[in-house]
Order: structure tokens, then C-alpha cells, then sequence
């Protein structure tokens, strides 16, 4: 039912590394931004940044836009695929963190189907991992206008503490 959406909408956040602030939306993904601010479907939406090595650390990735004015309902995955163009150039992009991010709903849902889009959505922003680079350290509080709420975290969006309940 259009009037009444209920899913998770996972959407790339672009491969312009733009800061999609409120004063530049030049080179962000408008329709991400679009989603973020309805009503209908702000609340089930997630907005998917990629992560990638960048000088030998793991990061936000080069190419990926920031969180910028998505950051309440962005949420980094890996945004390599392994696969490298016969001109040595990797593939990757937004476009390959945003199917991790929805086939972590899909589990998630699996799992707890009583769930509604809203809540799958919340569980994984708010169990994203906020130690980007592995080092054994939070790399931000709260939410970043670069990380959003950090990356994907399956692991601990799958393991909830307390009862899960839908109201």
C-alpha cells in the first residue's frame, strides 16, 4: 500500500566524496536526501556511505559522500567488490555498500518479523560499529556529519539486548 509503505529503503549516498550539506547539494544524491526528509518513508530509510582503505587504514572511502545532512540515516558498509577493471582500477562504490546494508535488513527481519521497517532501520543505525578504523577506539560520539552512525554491524544488530517488541 503506497499510502502506507512499511520497508527498509536503502539508498547510495553517491560517489562524488561531497559533504551533501544544506548550503551544497551539488554533488550529492538528491533522491537520498529526498527520502531522508518525507514523512512517509524518512523513518525506514537508510542512506549507505561506503568504507575502504585509504593510505593502509581502513576509512570512509575516497570516492563515498559524507553524511552531511543524511547523518540521522546514514550507515557505512564495505563499498569494494574484490573485482579490479583491466585498467587496474577497482570497482566499487556507494552503489556496493547499499545492497549489504538491505540484506542486512533482510537477516534482521528473518529473524525478528514482527518488526516493522522503522525498527529495522533504527537497530541497524544504532548498533553501527563507531571504530571506523579498527584501531580499538570510538573515532566519533554521537552521530558525525562524515560517518553518519558508523558501519554496519551485524553482529550486534542480530544479538539485541532486552525484548524486541513491535507496537
Amino acid at each position: 500500500d503506497i499510502s502506507n509503505p512499511n520497508g527498509v529503503y536503502v539508498i547510495a549516498a553517491g560517489n562524488y566524496n561531497a559533504p551533501c550539506t544544506s548550503g551544497s547539494f551539488g554533488s550529492c544524491n538528491i533522491l537520498a536526501v529526498d527520502f531522508v526528509l518525507d514523512d512517509k518513508l524518512g523513518d525506514q530509510t537508510i542512506i549507505a556511505g561506503a568504507t575502504g582503505t585509504v593510505n593502509g587504514t581502513k576509512s570512509k572511502a575516497s570516492y563515498s559522500n559524507s553524511a552531511g545532512v543524511t547523518k540521522d540515516r546514514y550507515l557505512m558498509a564495505s563499498g569494494d567488490t574484490g573485482y579490479v577493471k583491466e585498467n587496474g582500477s577497482a570497482i566499487q562504490g556507494t552503489s556496493f555498500a547499499a545492497p549489504r546494508i538491505a540484506g542486512a535488513a533482510a537477516l534482521l527481519k528473518s529473524k525478528f518479523p514482527n518488526l516493522t521497517g522503522e525498527h529495522l532501520s533504527d537497530i541497524l543505525l544504532l548498533t553501527a560499529d563507531k571504530d571506523i578504523n579498527d584501531d580499538g577506539t570510538d573515532d566519533f560520539s554521537g552521530v558525525s556529519s562524515t560517518y553518519g552512525h558508523g558501519e554496519l554491524d551485524l553482529s550486534s544488530a542480530m544479538s539485541p539486548v532486552g525484548k524486541m517488541y513491535s507496537y
